[in-house]
Order: C-alpha cells, then sequence, then structure tokens
C-alpha cells in the first residue's frame, strides 16, 4: 500500500487509539484542565472511553490505585470494579457511585460527545470511612503490599468526606462535561477540516497518477488512513467481459477480496447503477445473494462511481460502521476520483486494443505462413480462441463435391466425436450462420428467444459465437467458439476482433485451397490416368533435367525402357478390362521394386520407362532384374483361366555418360537394347553397348 501522511496528533503510550477521539485524547489543553481540577479538589480523575480504554493519564493518581495495578490480581479487580461502573454510568446516563475491593470509594461521570459516543470520568478513589482503611490495611499484602508501601499509605491516606466526592462529582457533570465537549468539539472541527483538506490534496495528485494501480492505491489508502478503515476494495467496469472487477484491495483478506468480480446488471453492480448513492449491506441473506464471501464479508458499504450518469465502478468499504458523516465525506472524495479512474480504464482499454493489434498481426503472420491445409486449419482454430480467450471451438470448411460443411479442426471436443459431423446449410446453428452469412454472439442459448436449447454437458458457459469465413458473398467455412476461459459471457467486443480476424483467416482457407486444386491439376497434367504412374511428357522433360545436372556435377544416371510380352494376346484374350488391371499391376510392380529417388512412368501402350539417378551400368541392370523377377511372380487370376496366367517384361538399359552423351541418345540407346531383349526370347534384360 502506498503510505500517506498521517498529520495526527501521536497518542501517549497507554492511551487508547479510538478513532473520534484520537485528536482530543493528545489535546495539552484538556490534561491542563484536569490536572487544575484534580488539585483544586484534591482528588485523582482520569478520562476512559465506552470499552474502559484510557484516554488520558491519570491527574494525582491514588497511591493505593498505582501499586495495586501492578499486581496481576489486583490489577484484575481494578478493571473489573472500574469498567462495571464505566458501563453502568453510559447505561444510566448519569453518575453513580461505588466502593471497590480495596474500599476506595470512587464516582463515574458519563459525557455525552453527540451521536452514540460518550465518554467517562472516574474520580474519587478515596477512602470515605476509617473502617474501609483499616479493612485494606488487613488484606493489603496479598495484593502485594510491602510494609514500607503500607507505611507510605498511612502517611498518604486521609479520610475524605462523601459529601466533597458528591459536590465534586456535579462540578464534573455541568462544568467538566462542557469543557470536554468543548475541546472535543473545537479538536473535532480541526480534525474534520484536516481530512478535507487531505480529501482535496489527493483528489489533486489523482491527475497526475501515471498508472491504474497508483490511482487505485492512493483512493483505497486515503480511505484507509483518514477513516480508519479496516478493508477496503475497489471494482472498475471490464466492457470486454462485462464484468466489474476488483482492482486492488486491503485488509485482513486481501488475497481473497482481490479476486472477486460481479455482473453488470445484476446484484451489487445493479443496485449501484440504480441507486447512485451510497448504501450498506450487512443482512447475511442480502451479502449471499450478491455473492459476497460470507466468511470474510459481514458488512459492505458501497460507493458507486458514476461517469455521465454511467456505473464504471464502485468503491466498497469492508466489515467497518462509517457515521454519516464519514459517508458523505467519502463519497464526495470518490465522485472526484472517478475521472481519473474513468481516465486510467480509457487507457487501459487503449492499450488493450495496441496488444490486440500486436496480437492480429502475429497471428496473421502465422497464419500466413501455413500451406498445409490441415495445418492451417488448425492453427486458425487454435489462435482464434487464444484471441478471445476461449476453451472450446471448431472450424468447419465447405466442401464443394457434397455441397456440405465438415469439421476440419476442434479444440476442447474429442475429434472422434464430431469427425464425421456434416451439415448442410440451413441446418443447426452453425448451417443458419452459414446460409445467412452473418456472425452470431449468443449470451446464454437456454434464455435466448431465437434457440432456448438446453445446454448440453461438455460446455461450461451458454455464451457462445458463430462467425462466417467468406470471400466475398462465398461462404467457405465457419468458425464457433465456447466456454470463455473467464466464465463470462462473450461480449460485441470478442465479436469485432474474431471478425477482423476471420477475414484473414478466409483469405487464408481460398489461398490454401487455390493452391491444393493449383497441385491437383499440376499432377494429374504430368500423371498417366490409368495406373498412377508419371506420364511421358513429365519423363521427357525429368530425363532432360537429369542428364544436365549430372553433366554439370560429374554425375552417373541409367534408364530402363519396361515392355510386356504377349500384352496384344493377353488383352484379345481377356479383354481391354483385364489389359487395363494388367497395366496397373505392373506398374506396382515396378514401383516396389525401385527406390525413393527413381522416377518411373507409362512410356505409351504396354510400355513403361525408369529414370535412376546416380547409377551406374552395374547398379541398373540389378534394378531392371528386380522388376523383372517381380512381375514374373505375379499372377492374373481370371475365372475363364484356371490359376490364372503369367505376364514377363522384358527390359532394355543404357546409362549415361558411359553409352550416350545426350537424352536423346541414351533414349534411342534403350530402345535398341529393349529390341534386343524382344529379338533375344523376351523376358530379359539387356544393357546397350555401342
Amino acid at each position: 500500500m502506498i503510505a500517506l501522511t498521517n498529520n495526527q496528533t501521536e497518542m501517549p503510550e497507554g492511551l487508547s487509539s479510538a478513532p473520534w477521539f484520537t485528536s482530543l485524547a493528545g489535546s495539552r489543553s484538556w490534561q491542563q484542565v484536569q490536572d487544575a481540577f484534580a488539585n483544586v479538589v484534591g482528588i485523582p480523575l482520569q478520562i476512559f472511553d465506552s470499552a474502559g480504554e484510557s484516554l488520558s493519564l491519570p491527574s494525582r493518581e491514588a497511591f493505593v490505585c498505582r501499586q495495586m495495578k501492578l499486581d496481576p490480581a489486583g490489577a484484575g479487580q481494578c478493571r473489573h470494579y472500574c469498567g462495571r461502573a464505566i458501563g453502568q454510568a453510559i447505561g444510566k446516563k448519569a453518575p453513580i457511585f461505588y466502593k471497590c475491593h480495596a474500599g476506595l470509594v470512587s464516582f463515574a461521570v458519563p459525557v455525552p460527545l453527540g451521536g452514540e459516543r460518550s465518554v467517562v470520568i472516574l474520580g474519587g478513589h478515596a477512602f470515605t470511612q476509617t473502617a474501609d482503611f483499616a479493612a485494606f490495611m488487613d488484606v493489603a499484602g496479598k495484593y502485594g503490599f510491602t510494609p514500607g508501601d503500607l507505611m507510605e499509605i498511612s502517611k498518604a491516606s486521609r479520610i475524605v468526606d462523601g459529601k466533597v466526592l458528591r459536590s465534586a462529582s456535579r462540578f464534573l457533570e455541568s462544568a467538566g462535561s462542557v469543557v470536554l465537549q468543548n475541546a472535543f468539539q473545537k479538536r473535532e472541527s480541526q480534525h474534520y477540516l484536516s481530512q478535507l483538506l487531505t480529501l482535496f490534496d489527493v483528489s489533486t495528485s489523482l491527475r497526475h497518477a501515471n498508472t491504474p494501480h497508483e490511482v487505485f492505491a492512493l483512493i483505497l489508502n486515503t480511505i484507509g488512513v483518514l477513516f480508519d478503515v479496516s478493508s477496503a476494495g475497489i471494482f472498475v467496469l471490464d466492457r470486454r467481459g462485462g464484468t466489474y472487477r476488483s482492482q486492488t484491495a486491503f485488509g485482513e483478506f486481501q488475497q481473497r477480496l482481490c479476486s472477486l468480480a460481479f455482473p453488470s446488471g445484476d446484484g451489487v453492480a445493479l443496485k449501484a447503477a440504480v441507486q447512485k448513492a451510497p448504501f450498506r449491506v450487512d443482512e447475511p441473506r442480502e451479502l449471499l445473494a450478491f455473492k459476497f464471501p460470507d466468511d470474510v464479508v459481514r458488512s459492505v458499504t458501497v460507493f458507486p462511481l458514476l461517469q455521465d450518469d454511467e456505473l464504471i465502478g464502485f468503491v466498497s468499504v469492508y466489515n467497518t460502521d462509517l457515521p454519516d458523516r464519514t459517508v458523505r465525506m467519502i463519497s464526495g472524495f470518490v465522485g472526484h476520483a472517478v475521472t481519473a479512474v474513468e481516465n486510467q480504464r480509457v487507457k487501459t482499454e487503449l492499450r488493450q486494443r495496441v496488444q490486440d493489434l500486436a496480437v492480429l498481426t502475429e497471428i496473421n503472420a502465422a497464419v500466413g505462413a501455413t500451406v498445409d491445409p490441415e495445418e492451417l486449419f488448425r492453427v486458425i482454430l487454435d489462435k482464434s480462441t487464444d484471441l478471445i480467450r476461449a476453451e472450446q471451438g471448431s472450424l468447419m470448411i465447405f466442401e464443394e463435391e457434397t455441397r456440405e460443411f465438415i469439421i476440419r479442426a476442434t479444440k476442447g471436443i474429442q475429434e472422434q466425436i464430431v469427425g464425421q459431423f456434416r451439415i448442410k446449410p440451413g441446418e443447426g446453428i452453425a448451417g443458419a450462420v452459414a446460409e445467412r452469412g452473418t456472425a452470431l454472439i449468443v449470451h446464454d442459448i437456454e434464455g435466448d428467444e431465437r434457440f432456448r436449447k438446453k445446454n448440453r454437458p461438455r460446455y461450461r458457459t451458454k455464451s457462445f459465437i458463430s462467425i462466417p469465413l467468406k470471400i466475398e458473398n462465398r461462404v467457405v467455412g465457419v468458425l464457433n467458439v465456447a466456454d470463455k476461459i473467464t466464465g463470462e459471457v462473450f461480449n460485441p467486443d470478442d465479436l469485432a476482433l474474431l471478425q477482423t480476424f476471420a477475414a484473414y483467416a478466409s483469405v487464408a482457407i481460398e489461398r490454401t485451397q487455390l493452391s491444393e486444386k493449383t497441385r491437383e491439376l499440376k499432377q494429374i497434367s504430368i500423371t498417366d490416368p490409368l495406373t498412377g504412374v508419371l506420364n511421358r511428357r513429365y519423363m521427357q522433360e525429368r530425363l532432360t533435367e537429369e542428364v544436365d545436372r549430372s553433366h554439370r556435377h560429374g554425375h552417373v544416371l541409367s534408364y530402363l525402357m519396361v515392355d510386356l510380352d504377349e500384352f496384344k494376346e493377353y488383352n484379345d484374350s481377356h479383354g481391354h478390362m483385364a489389359g487395363d488391371e494388367a497395366l496397373k499391376t505392373v506398374a506396382q510392380c515396378i514401383r516396389g521394386s525401385l527406390r525413393t529417388i527413381d522416377v518411373v512412368s507409362r512410356f505409351g501402350g504396354d510400355e513403361f520407362t525408369v529414370l535412376l539417378p546416380e547409377t551406374k551400368r552395374e547398379g541398373a541392370i540389378v534394378i531392371a532384374e528386380r522388376i523383372r523377377q517381380e512381375v514374373a511372380r505375379t499372377y492374373l487370376p481370371h475365372a475363364e483361366v484356371p490359376g490364372g496366367r503369367a505376364l514377363t517384361v522384358s527390359i532394355g538399359l543404357s546409362s549415361y555418360p558411359t553409352d550416350a552423351d545426350s537424352a536423346d541418345a541414351l533414349v534411342r540407346g534403350t530402345d535398341r537394347a529393349l529390341y534386343a531383349a524382344k529379338s533375344g526370347g523376351k523376358n530379359r534384360v539387356v544393357a546397350y553397348g555401342p
């Protein structure tokens, strides 16, 4: 806490620190009056508060009393008799006389100071009868009095006529009360003025505070120090969450009080907004209804912070009884402080918006750098839920082929549960959002007249947002978020922030989808549609590139041509469907026999080509033989041919630069080797030799 200067007079040791009497108790003028009067009447005097705590130093304290307080048993008896007398005098509102355990006769004169505040003047403490004095001398030893003490008492003590004590009590009731009341009122007025000046100075200082913490701490510490408040807190409206949140607090349960938050439009916030004036709550049921912790808060006085008649926050004073004048002073103070609070709230909102923009920039950069569709969908959902602090969400993407929305990413929901979930435009909440193309924010799905649906158990709150992801008027997806981490409802600021992000996400999704389609089209353009291997055009381009690369780096490569033996007869015997299946099977055999760096293509008809980068003739022969054997042991069963029929292939190969110095020469050499394999009996591998 920020310490404030306390100009109050320091209390003498042993005196009470009752807040309403602090200034008076230290008044030298009153002490001088009390001492003078005690000397005139010749009897001890001292002033006490209603709780029996001393508020001044004793005047002409009796030797018996001073010594009796040194003994534990004697001190206890003193507190009992004098304390009871103080309570009786205040209760009767009239002086009383009493005799204590030591036989001393005393009086207690109550002095009202205004309101329920009173003090009591105790005086007398004298023996009025010889028998009382003798009785005391007989029992003094058990209270720790020594023979020397008794000798001193015998010399100093005298028997006082009871009439003198009664006369003194009457004088104190009239003249003494007037002096005391005047002194109190004078000092209280000075104290009140001092409080007002301090409040004015602090109000000025609030304008120069640099941070919200400085403003809130200065407000609370001023109230705490000036008005002896035991505990207090300050709450400010968080417009994004629609909640009045604790900004700071002090007191015994500071940590608990700092964690409090109250929804706007309900409970204590609603009462403060409607009443627009300080109010006190001390009924347990009302405290519980307002959601104050009943084990911490026994009473609370609420001071609304109003800016243009809008409740932007409130100050709560806990477990402290405040006089009406103090309530008025604190109310005026917080009224002046509200401008500083609002300025800090606006600054905080601006800082939050700047932070949000920075986060958006970071998120957009992350989204823009993601190319893989599945990774992009996950990044969009993760970043969007992080942006508005949501625990659950899903991203639905529109599929052109089925005209349906399918969930492609989830958070807080098991994908196995919703993985096959599909909706058409117009179906359910997300489908309706997609069909209309407008965002939807729901505070309470059970109370919203548009839905009135029972909230599902897997959701912790009843509030959610559903936003269409659009490119112009075309919806490419729907983003759904639920369960704010704080448990609050989503607000318009959350929606606006999410819509800004959704615009970037939509562009990223379309860009990725276009890129995916481009890759698919490119793959189609270089792929043989029947066998799934690359086509002749791609192989020609790739062969030229590999020959050029091998030439630059001094590498070798080999090239194979694979031709099915007797394929025409097979095709005529079993039909074109069987022939197509045979070509697919052979393509699989070839791919299964190659390394990851090798390339296979369908050259045309029943002929395939294979490019073997960085492979010499010897290695190429091994790979070609592996292909031939794999095809030979693969059978294609057909109903009209029991046991099926085996296919075989003939393979020709040549190597660069051993057999050729260009791509064209390599192809010609390989073709000649294939012709030799066919002429030599088929089902064999032949390497080109010039």
